[in-house]
């Protein structure tokens, strides 16, 4: 039988470790924080919903989310993101144009007061933002914020205005991208 010696030799110098400061949850927490629904086209199959059911028709493409959190979508072929930071998205619908988008709100836990979405993905330029029965004009950079009393609407529509004739797009024929 051989023996072995292993012999450790220690630095000069204490070895200090830098807690790190980023946030990463873990568990079933942080999974339920990431989930997200996809819709995105299959050229075999049509358009697909992971973590939602879509209905796809000759005007748009609506999911209703069934990932348990109803929090985030995305629509793959548009590049448009659509989160809920507070309330849970019901259901969402997107223009075949792309021109418009519509989302249905809810809150299940009767604990928020107010519906917080975050909309990244747009293309830059003006939108129309309809919520309940109030209109306005917005201009959108990259991403869209909309808050507002729940009791008032659960739902808001935004479409983008402009000349859609002399429109040019740089990615595919979608004008939200």
């Amino acid at each position: 039988m051989v023996s072995t010696t292993w012999e450790l030799s220690l630095p000069e110098r204490p070895i200090v470790l830098i807690p790190s400061f980023s946030f990463r949850p873990s568990g079933r927490w942080r999974q339920e924080n990431t989930a997200k629904s996809y819709v995105f086209r299959d050229e075999s199959f049509g358009v697909i919903g992971a973590g939602c059911d879509v209905q796809a028709d000759g005007s748009g493409i609506t999911a209703t989310l069934r990932d348990g959190l109803k929090k985030r979508l995305r629509f793959v072929d548009s590049r448009v993101d659509v989160e809920a930071e507070k309330g849970e998205i019901l259901r969402a619908t997107i223009d075949t144009s792309g021109r418009s988008l519509a989302l249905e709100m809810a809150d299940s836990t009767s604990l928020a007061n107010t519906a917080r979405i975050l909309v990244t993905g747009l293309a830059p330029g003006r939108y129309s933002v309809s919520i309940g029965t109030s209109t306005e004009t917005r201009t959108v950079g990259d991403t869209l914020v909309l808050e507002w009393p729940l009791r008032d609407a659960k739902g808001f529509r935004i479409e983008r205005m402009g000349d859609w004739s002399r429109q040019v797009v740089p990615r595919k024929a979608n004008l939200i991208q």
